[in-house]
C-alpha cells in the first residue's frame, strides 16, 4: 500500500490528431451548415446593390481635343505676343478651357433647340419623379488634360465633354468647346493687342508732345544765339580769320618795304646821294614837278649865259628860281621821308587792330564750338525721340496689321 501511494496509477493518453489540408469536400459541408444564414444576408445585399444600380444615371461621354499650328509668317511682323508650345503656354490654355469666363462664352453661345436638347432629360424626370430640373450652367460639364509634351508630337489638348441620360448633351458641349474656344482666345487676343495700340497711341502722343518742346527749344536756343546754321557761322569765321591773317601778311609786307626804303634813304644820305633817284621819293607828290622845273630852268640858264653876264637881271631871277625850286624839292623829300615814317607808325597800329579782331575771331569760334556742343545735346535728344516715335509708329501699323491679316487663331480641331 505504501508503494501505490508513492506511485500513482498513470491515465492513458488520448492520441492527438495532426492539422491536414481542407478541401472540397469540407467547403460544401461548411456551406451545408451555414447557408441559411448565408442566404439571410446575401438577398438584402443584392437587393439593395440591384437597386443602386438601376438608379445609377447613365453617363455618356465623348473626347476631342485640339492641336497647336504655328501660323506661317508671310510678313516680316513681330506679334505682340509670342505663342510657343511650351507647357506653360499649354497650361494656360488648359486653365482658360476650364474657366468660368469660357464656360459663361458657352452658354451664351447655345442655342433655344441646344438648350432644349441639353433640358429635356431632366424635364422629363421632373414630370416622371418630380426631379429638380438644373440650369444650364450645371449642365456645361467637360474636363480638359494635358498629356506629357513631347517635342518630337504635336502639342495636344485633350477635351472629354460629359452628359447623362442622352448622349446628345456631351455631342453639344464638345461641339461648342471646338466652336468657341478659337473665337475665345482671338477676342482676347484682340482685345491685348487692341490694349496695346492704346497704349502705345498714348506713349507716342506723349512722344510727339515732348519731341515738339525739344523742337521749340532748339528754335530759342537759336534765335538767342542769333544762329541760323552753325555750319554758316563757322565758315564766315573761318572766312574772317583768314581774311584777317591776310591783312596782318599784307601789312608786314608793306611794312617791310617802307622800311627798306627808309633803309636806302638813310644810306643815301649818308653818301650824300640824291635822293630823288629813290623810286618812292620820286613818285612822291610834286618831286617830279620840281625835277622837271629846275631841269628846265637850269636850260634856260645856260642858253642866258651865252648871252648875258652873270649879274644880269634875268640870269639872277633865273638862279632865284632854281633856287626856289630847290628848296620846294628839298621839302617834297623830306616829305616823302616823313610820309613813309607815318606809314611804319599806322601800319603798326593797324596790325594790332588786326590782332584783336583776330583773337575776337578766336574767341568768338570758340563759343561756338562750345554753343554746338550744347545744341548737339538738345539735337540728340530730339533724334533720339523721333526715332524712337517712328519706331512707335512702324510697331503700330505692325500690330493693325497683324490684327487685319490673323483671323485664325493657332489651335486646330483634331
Amino acid at each position: 500500500m505504501e508503494q501505490n501511494k508513492d506511485n500513482p496509477p498513470q491515465l492513458p493518453q488520448l492520441p492527438t490528431s495532426s492539422p491536414r489540408f481542407k478541401g472540397i469536400w469540407d467547403f460544401l459541408l461548411i456551406i451545408k451548415d451555414r447557408w441559411l444564414w448565408g442566404l439571410l444576408v446575401a438577398i438584402p445585399t443584392c437587393i439593395i446593390f440591384a437597386y443602386k444600380q438601376f438608379n445609377v444615371d447613365k453617363t455618356y461621354t465623348i473626347s476631342t481635343n485640339f492641336f497647336f499650328e504655328r501660323s506661317k509668317n508671310l510678313l516680316n511682323l513681330s506679334p505682340v505676343e509670342i505663342q510657343d508650345f511650351s507647357k506653360m503656354v499649354l497650361a494656360q490654355h488648359v486653365k482658360r478651357l476650364q474657366s468660368k469666363e469660357f464656360r459663361q462664352q458657352i452658354v451664351t453661345s447655345l442655342t433655344v433647340e441646344e438648350k432644349d436638347t441639353l433640358l429635356r432629360p431632366y424635364e422629363k424626370l421632373n414630370a416622371e419623379k418630380t426631379t429638380r430640373v438644373p440650369n444650364i450652367n450645371e449642365l456645361i460639364k467637360y474636363s480638359v488634360s494635358m498629356p506629357s509634351l513631347d517635342q518630337s508630337t504635336v502639342p495636344v489638348i485633350n477635351i472629354t465633354a460629359v452628359s447623362l441620360h442622352e448622349g446628345n448633351g456631351c455631342r453639344i458641349i464638345a461641339n461648342k468647346i471646338l466652336e468657341e474656344y478659337p473665337k475665345h482666345i482671338s477676342s482676347r487676343k484682340q482685345k491685348i493687342e487692341t490694349g496695346a495700340v492704346a497704349k502705345l497711341r498714348d506713349q507716342l502722343d506723349q512722344m510727339s508732345k515732348e519731341e515738339k518742346v525739344l523742337e521749340e527749344e532748339l528754335e530759342d536756343f537759336r534765335r538767342q544765339n542769333n544762329i541760323v546754321s552753325f555750319e554758316t557761322e563757322r565758315e564766315f569765321l573761318v572766312r574772317s580769320m583768314q581774311s584777317i591773317k591776310d591783312n596782318i601778311t599784307d601789312s608786314k609786307i608793306t611794312k617791310l618795304h617802307i622800311q627798306t626804303v627808309l633803309l636806302q634813304i638813310f644810306r643815301a644820305k649818308q653818301e650824300d646821294k640824291n635822293l630823288v633817284f629813290i623810286e618812292e621819293v620820286a613818285d612822291f607828290r610834286n618831286v617830279q614837278l620840281y625835277r622837271d622845273r629846275i631841269v628846265e630852268l637850269k636850260r634856260t640858264l645856260t642858253k642866258l649865259a651865252d648871252r648875258y653876264l652873270e649879274k644880269h637881271p634875268k640870269i639872277i631871277s633865273l638862279k632865284a628860281e632854281i633856287l626856289e625850286a630847290n628848296s620846294l624839292l628839298d621839302a617834297e623829300v623830306e616829305a616823302s621821308i616823313r610820309v613813309l615814317e607815318q606809314k611804319i607808325v599806322t601800319i603798326n597800329q593797324r596790325e594790332k587792330e588786326y590782332q584783336k579782331e583776330l583773337a575776337l575771331v578766336h574767341s568768338n569760334i570758340q563759343k561756338l564750338d562750345l554753343l554746338e556742343i550744347d545744341y548737339r545735346v538738345i539735337s540728340r535728344e530730339v533724334q533720339a525721340k523721333t526715332s524712337l516715335r517712328d519706331a512707335m509708329l512702324k510697331r503700330i501699323i505692325d500690330i493693325e496689321t497683324l490684327i487685319e491679316i490673323e483671323d485664325e487663331a493657332p489651335l486646330k480641331q483634331g
